[in-house]
C-alpha cells in the first residue's frame, strides 16, 4: 500500500512520533509500496525507516517557527489539505496524529484535548492573558476533534482501554471502527542494564557537564517530561520526604511558566537529551506523577532497563498493561515513597528488567503492527 504519515515533528526523540514510526516500521516490508511523510522538522529516512530505504518522500512543511501555536497547527492543516489535493498520488492512505491532518483515514489518538482540558484548567486563574489563550486554543482542538472523530468511515488507534472508551461515549464511535493498540518498547535501543553506571555517566558528561557532582554511591531518581502535566510537583513533595536525594530532572516547564525548586534536594536539570536510554541507565526510581497520560511510552522504557517505577493507576495507558509487576508501583497505593537505603545492584535493576520485558512480548511492536495491519483492511 501507499501510505502517507503527517505529524509535526517527525523526530525520535518525540515520544509521541516514535511510537507511530516504530508501529509503522515493524510492518512487513512488502506491505509498503510508498511512504510519504509530511511535517515540519523531520530526522532522514535512514533513522526514521531503515527498513524502507528507497520507498521515502518527504514533504516538509515550510515556516516551522510560525507563533503562536494555534497558526502554527492551523497553517499545517491547510498545507496538509493543498498536498492531499494537488501532491499526493490518489488512494494513498493516510494516518496523523491527533488533528495534526484533518483529511485522514486512520487516526492515531495520543491525546484528546477534550478529555484533558478539565485537568488543565484546574486551579488556573482565567483573568490571566495566557489562560484566555489557552481556552481559545484549547477551543479550536476541540472543533477540530469534534469533526474528525465524527467522521464516517474514520478508523481510529487509542493507545489505551481509557481512551478508548471515552472516545467510544464522547463521539458515539462505532466499536468496529476503534481499536486500542499498546505502545511497545523497542528492547534494542532500551536494552538489558548490563553495564556498569559509571560508563553511562561518563558518557553524558561529555553534554550534561551538571552530571559531574551525581553521586552514583547513592540512589538516583528520575523524572521526565513537561513540569506541569508529568506533575513534577507531586515528584518533589514525595521526595521532599527524603532530604539530599539525587533528582535528575529531565524537561521544561510550559512556556512563560517559572517553577520553584526545594533546596533540600539535590537537582541536575536537563531540558532535553537524545540519550534517555543512559539516564534510565544512571537512576535507580523512575518517578512519573502524571495527571493525565494516553500512554506514557516513558513508563515502559523505564521499567524495561529495571527502574523501580512510581506511576499513577488511572488516567495511565501503561499502568493497564504493566500492573501486577514487582517494580511498577501505583501511587495510589502508597502513602510515600519507601526509604531506598542504597542504589539497585546490577542484578536487582536486571531481574527488575527481565520481568517487565517478559510482559512486554504480549505487546511487541511485531504483534502491534499486525493489529494495525489488520485493521487497516477491516471493514
Amino acid at each position: 500500500m501507499k501510505l502517507c504519515f503527517f505529524v509535526h515533528e517527525c523526530l525520535m526523540e518525540a515520544g509521541h512520533t516514535r511510537a507511530m514510526v516504530e508501529l509503522i516500521r515493524h510492518l512487513p516490508k512488502g506491505a509498503i509500496e510508498e511512504l510519504h511523510l509530511v511535517y515540519f522538522e523531520g530526522a532522514s529516512s535512514l533513522e526514521l525507516f531503515p527498513e524502507f530505504h528507497g520507498k521515502i518522500i518527504h514533504h516538509k512543511v515550510p515556516f516551522k517557527a510560525i507563533f503562536p501555536f494555534l497558526f502554527k497547527a492551523i497553517f499545517f492543516q491547510v498545507w496538509c489539505f493543498i498536498l492531499i489535493n494537488l501532491v499526493l498520488p490518489p488512494g494513498i492512505k493516510k494516518i496523523g496524529i491527533g488533528t495534526a491532518c484533518l483529511d485522514i483515514d486512520f487516526c492515531n489518538v495520543q491525546f484528546v484535548q477534550s478529555q484533558w482540558e478539565p485537568y488543565y484548567f484546574k486551579d488556573k486563574s482565567f483573568l490571566s492573558i495566557k489562560t484566555m489563550y489557552k481556552k481559545i486554543l484549547f477551543f479550536y482542538f476541540k472543533l477540530c476533534e469534534n469533526y474528525l472523530f465524527r467522521k464516517e468511515g474514520l478508523k481510529i488507534l487509542a493507545l489505551s482501554d481509557f481512551v478508548n472508551s471515552y472516545l467510544v461515549n464522547k463521539f458515539n464511535i462505532s466499536s468496529k471502527n476503534i481499536k486500542t493498540i499498546y505502545s511497545s518498547v523497542n528492547l534494542k535501543h532500551f536494552p538489558l542494564p548490563n553495564r556498569e553506571k559509571v560508563i553511562a555517566k561518563e558518557e553524558l558528561i561529555q553534554e550534561h557537564q551538571e552530571l559531574l557532582t551525581l553521586d552514583l554511591e547513592l540512589p538516583v531518581y528520575l523524572f521526565v517530561g513537561a513540569y506541569e502535566r508529568k506533575g513534577l510537583a507531586k515528584a518533589i513533595s514525595l521526595l521532599m520526604e527524603k532530604p539530599g536525594a539525587q533528582f535528575i530532572i529531565i524537561g521544561k516547564p510550559e512556556k512563560g511558566n517559572s517553577f520553584q525548586f526545594d533546596d533540600s534536594l539535590k537537582i541536575f536539570k536537563i531540558a532535553f537529551t537524545t540519550h534517555i536510554q543512559k539516564f534510565y541507565e544512571l537512576s535507580d526510581v523512575f518517578i512519573f506523577p502524571t495527571i493525565y497520560e494516553p500512554y506514557g511510552l516513558v513508563i515502559a522504557e523505564a521499567a524495561a532497563m529495571g527502574n523501580i517505577v512510581y506511576v499513577p493507576k488511572n488516567n495511565v495507558g501503561a499502568s493497564e498493561i504493566l500492573k501486577g509487576l514487582k517494580s511498577v508501583r501505583f501511587l495510589e497505593d502508597i502513602q510515600e515513597l519507601p526509604f531506598l537505603k542504597a542504589p539497585l545492584s546490577k542484578d536487582e535493576r536486571i531481574l527488575n528488567a527481565q520481568e517487565v520485558r517478559q510482559r512486554l512480548e504480549d505487546y511487541s511492536w511485531e504483534k502491534a503492527s499486525k493489529k494495525f495491519l489488520s485493521f487497516t483492511y477491516s471493514s
